[in-house]
C-alpha cells in the first residue's frame, strides 16, 4: 500500500527569497520511480521533476522535492503530484490518490507572495461592538 504525506504548510512548504521548495513524503511497497510536480505559470501547466531526497524525514519514509519560482506570476500558486511507475501513473491532490489528473479546483493551493492590496497598510480599521455601548435592560 502506498502512503503519501503533504499540506501547503511547513515543512513540506518552505519559501526562500522568490523560490518555494515544495517537498512530497512517500511510503509503502512498490514507491514510483519518478515524481513530477504539476503547476501553472500564467493559467500554462508546468511539469517540474522533484528529486528523491537522501535523507530520510522519518523511517521509511522516502522525500521528494523540487523548487518552484514565485518571481512573477499569481500568488495563488495550485499544484498537484504525478506519481510515475514505468507501466502507469497516478495523480496525489487532497483528495488523495486518483488515476485522473486532477481539475484545477482540486489541487493544493498557496498563496505567496501575499501581501495583500498596497491600500491596506495605510488604512485604520475599526470594530464597532453594539453590546458593550448600550446598557443591558432587564425585562
Amino acid at each position: 500500500m502506498l502512503n503519501a504525506w503533504h499540506l501547503p504548510v511547513a515543512p513540506f512548504v518552505k519559501q526562500h527569497n522568490d523560490k518555494l521548495t515544495i517537498t512530497l513524503w512517500l511510503s509503502g511497497e512498490n514507491l514510483p520511480s519518478r515524481v513530477t510536480l504539476r503547476s501553472e505559470f500564467d493559467n500554462e501547466e508546468i511539469s517540474l521533476a522533484m528529486r528523491k531526497q537522501r535523507r530520510q524525514p522519518q523511517p521509511g519514509v522516502t522525500a521528494w522535492r523540487a523548487t518552484l519560482g514565485i518571481a512573477s506570476g499569481q500568488p495563488r500558486r495550485r499544484y498537484s503530484f504525478k506519481l510515475l511507475w514505468h507501466d502507469r501513473q497516478q495523480w496525489f491532490t487532497p483528495q488523495g490518490f486518483s488515476r485522473f489528473p486532477p481539475a484545477r479546483l482540486e489541487q493544493f493551493a498557496v498563496d505567496v507572495p501575499d501581501s495583500g492590496p498596497q491600500w491596506v497598510a495605510d488604512q485604520i480599521f475599526y470594530q464597532i461592538f453594539p453590546g458593550s455601548l448600550c446598557p443591558q435592560r432587564d425585562a
